[in-house]
């Protein structure tokens, strides 16, 4: 389309040097007595100097030509290299869904089978359960007993949380093409967004302590710290905070846990009296702040 444009610009140029040039010769030379064959081949032959003019015309066009052939191509590739990369990136987000749908966990004290994320959560609920055994270690200020609970962590997280490698391994693989085939952060965050929409709660706790154990220099666990799932999904997850100090300090990786700022839907001045209310009625329990009505998000496994 912009060859299209360029080409009929410089055919409208030709015309109006031409039908100018032209002109201007008859206004010169008017009033013209004499209409010989001789003088009209005088005539023809002044337009020598536009047929110079015209000849670079020509060549420029022909470098431009090939200059907006090479752009379009060069298009083509990028658009087509695009197009490539999302059908696999897709082709490869289902297989993921697939391959977390297959997991299936016994439970051989119920006898029961746990299959796709169901099993993904009974086995976070089981290492919960697992570590409460241990949570009176970190009600010490001792750092020895906090040490303590830390060991136990990474023990229960290897004994209880069975690998599943052709899961992570489609999750690896998601990440690494990403990384591979786009060229910088700004073309990656969409790619990472979509597949962080797909994980639901108990998965991102799942690859956070897979990651918390696993060997080092995991692939997998490098390319989620380069990715924005742990920048965001992990780090707003209801993961313990105790849990995120311990990832921080084993990998290096800073594990923010702040709570997430409620928003409220009155200024402070409307929240006073509306405690002011609550405390009359005795439906709420007393507090120093105006927003201590409102629950507020706990640390989970």
């Amino acid at each position: 389309m912009k060859f299209n444009r360029i080409a009929t610009a410089l055919f409208s140029v030709v015309i109006g040097i031409t039908f100018l040039y032209g002109a201007l010769i008859l206004w010169i030379n008017w009033p013209i007595r004499d209409f010989s064959l001789a003088r009209s081949g005088v005539f023809g032959e002044s337009f020598g100097v536009i047929n110079t003019i015209f000849s670079g015309l020509a060549f420029a066009g022909l470098i431009l030509t090939i200059h907006l052939q090479r752009h379009e191509l060069a298009e083509s590739k990028e658009t087509f290299r695009k197009e490539r990369f999302e059908d696999s990136f897709y082709r490869l987000l289902g297989y993921y869904r697939q391959n977390l749908d297959d997991i299936k966990i016994i439970d051989h004290r119920a006898g029961a089978v746990h299959e796709g994320v169901g099993g993904l959560m009974f086995l976070i609920k089981k290492l919960h359960t697992s570590m409460q055994n241990f949570s009176h270690f970190l009600d010490s200020e001792d750092e020895e007993d906090k040490k303590v609970y830390y060991f136990k962590l990474f023990m229960e997280t290897q004994r209880i949380l069975n690998r599943q490698t052709r899961y992570l391994g489609t999750l690896e693989c998601l990440l690494e093409q990403i990384e591979q085939e786009l060229p910088g952060i700004e073309s990656r965050t969409p790619y990472w967004r979509i597949l962080m929409s797909q994980l639901t709660i108990f998965e991102v706790k799942y690859i956070f302590y897979t990651c918390l154990v696993a060997p080092e220099n995991d692939n997998l666990r490098n390319l989620i710290h380069r990715s924005e799932l742990s920048k965001h999904r992990i780090i707003e997850s209801t993961i313990n905070h105790h849990h995120l100090d311990f990832y921080q300090q084993l990998h290096g990786v800073e594990m923010s846990h702040n709570k997430p700022k409620l928003l409220l839907p009155y200024d402070k001045h409307e929240l006073r009296r509306i405690r002011k209310r609550l405390n009359q009625s005795g439906s709420q329990a007393q507090s120093g702040s105006p927003v201590a009505d409102l629950a507020q998000p706990g640390d989970q496994i």
